[in-house]
């Protein structure tokens, strides 16, 4: 599964906003969580809490709106006029696109993402394109191959990460779930926008149904598919609204069960866990708890 969807891209944006500038001057690394509210962009930038915050990121705690909490903090900052943000939304709902994670470093906004090499030429001419219109928009690097295990790898020196796996029963006519109930695979769950969720599905053979599903290479048996889990809408949507960071989401199923493991920062594990646990509460033997881990590149034979 590693070295199917590999090629990775990461490119840049700048501008002439205060918390760009801040983050030029004092050296400041954060993940950050994008979100189109009517037709404004925001940012949610993640502040690592605890002892080893610096006096930089101490200022910019008071400098900026910001939402404190024991763990992290979040600073929530609008960008007006932030066209680039239209190339972003593109790419992402392109078949096969994997985004890794947008981050804040050095006073640019980066986006690392990973696609299948026979979107090479789409993504080019998406690239290009916002080059060419005098878009504030740098390739920082294109290359190949550079799968999920090298991403994780790389983010995990910068923040580090934790798995958390839990389940909840299948849903049989999810078609996410009926097309690994029938073919077995693993799923790697998409960053992409809409009611319901979309993944990629990465089989050992053709699938005995191709109704639900839309092919990205037949010869290396990668399909697309969407899903609609209640448990699962319910813990995204709850994550999404807390500013839970995942770096990736897999699920696959085993015993009736749909097994799903969430790649995260460590420190936004017990908040992760708080909203497991709400679930579970409200709905009564929907969610096992299985794994809580800190990140390794062994655990992808767990998942």
């Amino acid at each position: 599964m590693d070295d199917k969807v590999a090629t990775r891209c990461v490119i840049s944006f700048s501008g002439t906003y205060p918390l760009f500038d801040y983050s030029y001057e004092h050296n400041i690394y954060a993940p950050v969580i994008m979100r189109k509210i009517s037709t404004s962009i925001f940012i949610d930038v993640l502040i690592k809490g605890g002892a080893t915050v610096d006096n930089s990121v101490s200022f910019l705690l008071r400098k900026f709106d910001i939402k404190e909490g024991n763990e992290f903090s979040v600073l929530r900052v609008h960008l007006k006029s932030f066209d680039e943000s239209g190339i972003l939304e593109q790419i992402n709902e392109m078949p096969s696109v994997i985004m890794g994670y947008l981050y804040l470093k050095n006073g640019k906004i980066f986006a690392d993402f990973r696609f299948h090499k026979s979107k090479s030429i789409e993504i080019s001419a998406l690239l290009l394109k916002g080059i060419g219109r005098g878009k504030e928009i740098v390739v920082e690097s294109l290359f190949a191959p550079s799968g999920e295990i090298s991403f994780l790898s790389e983010m995990n020196t910068r923040n580090p990460l934790s798995m958390i796996t839990y389940s909840t029963p299948s849903v049989a006519d999810d078609p996410l779930e009926k097309c690994l109930s029938m073919n077995g695979g693993i799923a790697q769950i998409e960053k992409k926008a809409g009611v319901k969720y979309r993944a990629l599905v990465y089989l050992d053979s053709s699938p005995i149904e191709k109704d639900s599903v839309r092919a990205i290479s037949e010869e290396e048996y990668i399909y697309e598919a969407e899903g609609n889990n209640p448990v699962v809408q319910e813990i995204r949507k709850n994550a999404s609204d807390q500013v839970i960071f995942r770096a990736s989401h897999f699920a696959r199923i085993i015993g009736g069960r749909l097994m799903v493991s969430v790649f995260l920062p460590t420190y936004q594990v017990r908040e992760f866990l708080k909203i497991l646990a709400k679930v579970k509460i409200v709905k009564e033997k929907a969610v096992v708890l299985h794994y809580v881990q800190p990140f390794q590149t062994d655990l992808f034979e767990v998942i």
